[in-house]
């Protein structure tokens, strides 16, 4: 929490616009995120599941698949 000029008065900080573009590069990091969904099955929600494959170049693990990971909702 911020400050202002007047002794005693606070402002809030702006909220952070999004720093990624639309093909998952983060502007700020340039670090690169991708999600595929691979799998549904039953819909959205309690009633249905999938699996999705997550890739991010700013993980700092060492290995052939260290970048990548899984999701999976259901």
């Amino acid at each position: 929490m911020a400050t202002s000029a007047a002794w005693g008065q606070s402002t809030l900080a702006p909220p952070r616009q999004s720093a990624e573009s639309p093909t998952g590069v983060n502007y700020r990091s340039g670090s690169l995120s991708l999600t595929e969904q691979d799998l549904s099955i039953g819909g959205e929600g309690p009633a249905g599941l999938s699996l999705s494959r997550v890739y991010s170049s700013a993980v700092d693990r060492v290995g052939p698949a260290a970048n990548w990971g899984y999701s999976t909702d259901g």
